[in-house]
């Protein structure tokens, strides 16, 4: 029997959480479990797999649900800069999408990237997607299996170097392609 999933889409207002999840997710998740304390645990306590989408990753819940016999994905949306959600979460508030104060985008950018570098090693599966070039698809920049860094793309964004500088450079044979892309 395969354990029940929790599948957490995260990353700051405007970085393409929502986008993500209608291309990839909402066929096996019709509904996702808002992100509140109470709705979180009924969820975990059903023991039934089941998708959320949050502004930043939850390691409480992720240890919950691995405590209980979940397997953990975690799948962070990042862009370059804040101002870059900023013009996002406009854009959509212009076209009547959903509303997001423009003076905490900044913060739900800073508070999104503070505790990656532990996410990558507490969930079972964490993908984390540079969404910087809306003309692109999402680009899998990094991938780690059971905390360790198994993938990682041959253009790191900036970002991402500033999060897992020393994983990144850890990795064998990663060093010289990282610094040999540039920046």
């Amino acid at each position: 029997m395969l354990a029940p999933a929790l599948f957490i889409i995260a990353g700051a207002a405007g970085a393409g959480k929502t986008r993500f999840y209608g291309a990839h997710l909402k066929d096996a998740f019709p509904r996702l479990v808002p992100a509140v304390d109470e709705n979180l645990d009924a969820a975990l306590g059903a023991r039934k797999s089941f998708a959320t989408e949050a502004y930043y990753v939850d390691t409480e819940l992720l240890g919950k649900a691995k405590a209980a016999g979940f397997e953990t994905f975690v799948l962070f949306i990042g862009t370059e800069d804040a101002t870059l959600n900023a013009a996002r979460v406009l854009n959509r508030m212009s076209r009547g999408g959903h509303a997001y104060p423009l003076e905490g985008v900044v913060d739900s950018y800073r508070n999104a990237l503070k505790n990656l570098s532990e996410a990558g090693r507490v969930a079972d599966n964490f993908w984390l997607y540079d969404n910087t070039l809306r003309d692109r698809d999402y680009q899998a920049v990094v991938l780690f299996d059971h905390g360790r860094l198994t993938k990682i793309s041959p253009r790191v964004p900036e970002w991402v170097s500033k999060v897992f500088g020393k994983e990144l450079l850890r990795e064998p044979g990663k060093q010289k392609e990282h610094h040999a892309h540039g920046r």
